[in-house]
C-alpha cells in the first residue's frame, strides 16, 4: 500500500503542474482576446481569422483539460489500494492558518466562519488518527 502512494506522489506533483498550465493558458486567452477585440484590427481582418484564433485557444484549453482528466484517472485507479489512515495532516500549516486567522479575525466575518468550520474539522480529523 505504501509502494503506491510513492506511485501517487509524482502524478500529484504534475496535476499542480497541470493547474499551473490551465493557469498560463487562461491569461494567455485573455491576452488574445485583448488584442483581438482591438477596433482597429476588426475593421481590417475578416472576422472569419478571429474566430480561427479563438477556435485554436478552445482547443488548447480543452487538451489541457482532457490531459488533466486522463491524469486523476490514472491517481484515482492507483490510489485504490491506499488507505487513509496514510495520509497526515502537516501541523506546521495548520499552526500558520490559526496564526494568520487570529490576526484577520476582524476583517471578514463570513471567510472566518469558513476557517473556523475548516480548522474544526482538522482538528477532529486528527483526532480521529490518534
Amino acid at each position: 500500500m505504501n509502494k503506491n502512494k510513492k506511485l501517487v506522489e509524482p502524478f500529484l506533483s504534475a496535476l499542480g503542474e497541470s493547474h499551473m498550465l490551465k493557469s498560463t493558458i487562461d491569461e494567455y486567452e485573455k491576452n488574445i482576446s485583448i488584442l483581438l477585440a482591438d477596433p482597429n484590427l476588426s475593421s481590417k481582418v475578416n472576422p472569419k481569422y478571429v474566430f480561427d484564433v479563438l477556435q485554436s485557444l478552445e482547443g488548447l484549453q480543452a487538451a489541457s483539460h482532457v490531459t488533466t482528466q486522463k491524469l486523476l484517472t490514472v491517481v484515482a485507479k492507483m490510489s485504490d489500494d491506499i488507505e487513509v489512515d496514510e495520509i497526515k495532516v502537516d501541523s506546521k500549516i495548520k499552526t500558520v492558518k490559526n496564526t494568520k486567522q487570529k490576526n484577520n479575525k476582524k476583517e471578514n466575518p463570513l471567510i472566518n466562519n469558513a476557517i473556523d468550520y475548516l480548522n474544526k474539522m482538522l482538528d477532529d480529523r486528527k483526532e480521529g488518527e490518534l
